[in-house]
């Protein structure tokens, strides 16, 4: 059975949003992999679809359901956005998983996310061999954190530019390990 239903805080996430999510994901990372951008009209369009799915399916506790996952899928992002560990692009993306699958699903999707990014990340360390250069920059923004209690925001920059990649080649996997091996 490709798309199980789970339950999450007591709807089912439906085979037909798990469809629209992967298809959804995958039409992100294919325009995110070529421009380095997601399209508003992509992230609208998936929301929009969430919403309306889970209403018709599931009537007015469908859409709150999808409506709490666009609104903790977009605050959750927007925490790293603030960091400036993805872009506004992603932000909106996960507002549209949430729409989709749901909060703990756009949850459980950024904890997946994280932790392949973070994987990617060394592994572009250390295809590139740039551990020198990597660890120079870092210790900097340590250094400066722990005597100034400020976090150098160029220092930061440059360390992230070294192992920069689309956020979606971690989000798509991510989506997919979600919806077949929930987290709690």
């Amino acid at each position: 059975m490709p798309f199980r239903q789970f339950l999450i805080d007591g709807f089912a996430v439906h085979g037909l949003s798990a469809a629209l999510l992967v298809a959804f994901a995958g039409a992100a990372l294919w325009t995110d992999a070529r421009t380095w951008r997601i399209p508003n009209k992509l992230n609208a369009a998936a929301a929009a679809a969430g919403l309306g799915v889970h209403t018709v399916l599931d009537g007015w506790r469908g859409t709150l359901f999808s409506l709490a996952g666009l609104a903790i899928g977009l605050a959750a992002t927007l925490v790293l956005y603030a960091c400036r560990a993805v872009g506004a692009g992603d932000v909106k993306c996960f507002a549209a998983i949430g729409a989709l699958g749901g909060w703990q699903l756009s949850v459980n999707a950024l904890i997946y996310a994280i932790v392949i990014g973070g994987l990617i990340g060394i592994a572009i360390v250390v295809s590139r061999r740039m551990f020198s250069a990597l660890a120079v920059r870092l210790r900097t923004a340590l250094i400066s954190t722990l005597l100034l209690r400020v976090w150098p925001v160029h220092g930061a920059e440059a360390a992230s530019k070294l192992t920069r990649f689309p956020f979606m080649y971690a989000v798509f996997p991510a989506v997919l390990a979600s919806l077949w091996i929930p987290l709690g």
